[in-house]
């Protein structure tokens, strides 16, 4: 699958001012990005930031494992989730490091998914047997728009998804620890 932008294992990076139309994936994927986690400088910043996806799992912003990120006026028209932030996932693509999702600020943004989330927090983490659990905290969204969100994800065969509901999820699974979101400013459009 072709990504927007795929940025791993990365530290002091700077996005400003792009459009990624049309990726057949994610727009943009952070996994196991940002440095120490126990250092809350913002070392990812993502400014200025428009996106549009029209496939299956066509997130905006998707962060796995990822720390210390700032995302500012951005605009995420996506199929999916606008922004998703997990902790470290062992998947059948990679192995991801076994990293916490901390400190993150979105401010000033708006979000139009056609499924799933606006914001999803939570969802994944790493399913390992031997893993405890990661750490999700630490997590600012101030000014954002959620718009027209009024669509339910349907399977082919007709199969409503409704845990898919709602403008914000968050689910605290696979053993992850989440405390310590602030959510401020959310303007949600009638459904």
């Amino acid at each position: 699958y072709n990504q927007g932008i795929t940025i791993r294992r990365c530290k002091n990076v700077f996005i400003d001012g792009l459009t990624i139309n049309d990726p057949q994936q994610v727009c943009v994927e952070l996994k196991d990005c940002g440095g120490s986690t126990s250092d809350p400088i913002e070392n990812i910043t993502i400014n200025n930031l428009k996106m549009f996806s029209r496939v299956i799992w066509g997130d905006g912003i998707h962060m796995k494992g990822t720390s210390n990120v700032a995302i500012n006026d951005c605009f995420a028209r996506t199929s999916d989730d606008g922004i998703a932030i997990y902790a470290s996932r062992i998947d059948g693509y990679s192995v991801s490091q076994n990293r916490d999702a901390l400190n993150i600020r979105v401010t000033n943004t708006k979000l139009y998914p056609d499924n799933a989330h606006a914001i999803v927090i939570g969802w994944h983490g790493n399913q390992s047997s031997t893993n405890d659990g990661n750490n999700i905290y630490n997590l600012n969204f101030d000014n954002i728009d959620i718009l027209e969100h009024d669509q339910n994800w349907v399977d082919p065969d007709g199969f409503i998804h409704s845990e898919y509901d709602g403008a914000i999820g968050i689910v605290c699974s696979d053993a992850n620890k989440c405390d310590s979101f602030t959510f401020s400013n959310i303007r949600v459009e009638d459904f």
